[in-house]
């Protein structure tokens, strides 16, 4: 089975090198690997179907429009820490923003509409 979540990372995206490949408590596949110089990680869920793929980003890689929304809605507000999300559904930006020992996470755009949404987590 781990051989075929490999195939399916290589052939979603070419080039990569898989680096770890585990089955996690809730018996969820996670393949860890290595593509474009990013270290990125996919979910399948107990069936092998494929659930997201994950990987940090840095914030002179977020969209302009990501920047702007963001400054306006949460002023004062520091990225901590950014990732961008594929999913069968939608793409998006999962950013996590400081501020005073306060971090919230904001979630930006799907498509071309961008929403945000914020949710306060500790």
């Amino acid at each position: 089975n781990f051989g075929k979540l490999a195939e399916y990372a290589t052939a979603m995206y070419p080039g990569a090198v898989i680096t770890e490949i585990d089955r996690e408590d809730n018996g969820y596949f996670e393949v860890e690997f290595l593509h474009n110089r990013k270290r990125k990680e996919m979910t399948f869920d107990t069936n092998s179907k494929w659930v997201s793929t994950k990987w940090d980003v840095n914030r002179s890689e977020l969209p302009d429009a990501v920047i702007n929304q963001l400054q306006k809605s949460h002023a004062g507000w520091r990225i901590d820490d950014a990732e961008y999300v594929e999913t069968p559904a939608a793409r998006w930006y999962d950013i996590e923003l400081e501020k005073a020992g306060i971090d919230i996470h904001a979630l930006d755009f799907r498509r071309e509409i961008f929403q945000l949404q914020s949710r306060v987590f500790g």
